[in-house]
């Protein structure tokens, strides 16, 4: 059955940083953290303010009901928009990792890398801890003349996720705007973790 409201259990207010977001709260994951259930969304816009970043809504249960941790700021302080954040945790830590969407004077400087954002807690990340997690596709394969860019894009990663097999991170999941078989459709791709 539809948990939430009709199967919202995340929505936009009225009122902090989710105010008038043009695409509510979408790009959800969740995450066990302790005995509670973290649900990591976008939301803002993709320029001005409030600008396009991550919050993070809590509940005690699975099923809810989930409230958002913090109205005021994002629990991001990226300086441009990011989106299709995947949730973990290792060591310890939380982490997301996110798709850094124009790259120029912005979070990673490089288009369409990858940020991998660390946080004690899980309720604030800061670019100051973060790395670049991913690069693009031409990073890792040598891209044919052949291929083929369905949306125009240039090898960006996007909707990424980890696998841990026995607690270590061992293979890299994404979908792809690049099309290496020359074939007018995105693909996804499988990295694997070399260490």
């Amino acid at each position: 059955k539809l948990a939430g409201h009709d199967g919202i259990v995340v929505q936009s207010k009225d009122t902090g940083w989710t105010q008038n977001s043009p695409i509510g709260t979408d790009n959800p994951d969740i995450l066990k953290v302790g005995e509670k259930y973290y649900i990591y969304f976008k939301s803002g816009q993709q320029t001005g303010f409030p600008r396009g970043g991550y919050g993070v809504a809590i509940s005690e249960n699975l099923e809810g009901p989930y409230q958002i941790y913090n109205m005021d700021v994002p629990i991001t302080d990226n300086c441009n928009y990011i989106e299709d954040a995947t949730a973990f945790s290792c060591n310890g830590k939380i982490y997301l990792l996110s798709t850094d969407n124009f790259g120029t004077n912005s979070n990673t400087k490089e288009f369409g890398y990858g940020i991998l954002w660390e946080s004690e807690d899980g309720l604030s990340f800061q670019l100051k801890n973060a790395k670049v997690g991913f690069g693009v596709l031409s990073d890792y394969y040598h891209i044919p003349d052949y291929a083929t860019y369905p949306y125009g894009m240039t090898g960006k990663f996007e909707r990424p996720a980890i696998l841990f097999q026995n607690g270590k991170a061992t293979y890299f999941y994404a979908a792809n705007g690049t099309n290496v078989d020359g074939v007018e459709a995105t693909q996804n791709y499988v990295l694997k973790i070399l260490s």
